[in-house]
């Protein structure tokens, strides 16, 4: 699990998801595992990085849903970030971390072999 930043505010949070392995990341173990087995709402699309497809979570939401499961944790994620990191940033799940419960998709992916001219041909 990473934090990064909201790129676009149209964006729909339609999405749900269970987190059913534990979130790779640098927080300690203690923080990360306490999100298995929660729902969180999501964006309605995964993100694709470096091959890897992500379930983006807005942070704010998460912590908001923690914080009756686990105040240790939501204490945690609290103290070692900027409410202005919180408010406008996400949490990124693997997708073989999470289970797809409602309304998300995969974008589709073109590909094309740049020989053939690729898809301006």
């Amino acid at each position: 699990m990473s934090v990064h930043q909201i790129e676009t505010v149209a964006e729909v949070k339609e999405g749900k998801i269970r987190v059913v392995k534990v979130p790779e990341g640098e927080h300690p173990l203690s923080v990360r595992e306490v999100w298995v087995g929660m729902v969180l709402p999501c964006f309605s699309e995964l993100r694709r990085h470096d091959h890897v497809w992500y379930a983006d979570v807005p942070m704010f939401e998460a912590l908001i849903i923690l914080k009756d499961q686990n105040p240790r944790a939501f204490k945690y994620w609290m103290n070692n970030f900027d409410p202005d990191v919180i408010w406008e940033s996400n949490f990124s799940f693997k997708e073989d971390e999470v289970c797809i419960l409602s309304n998300v998709t995969i974008p589709m992916v073109r590909l094309w072999n740049e020989m053939d001219g690729g898809p301006y041909r």
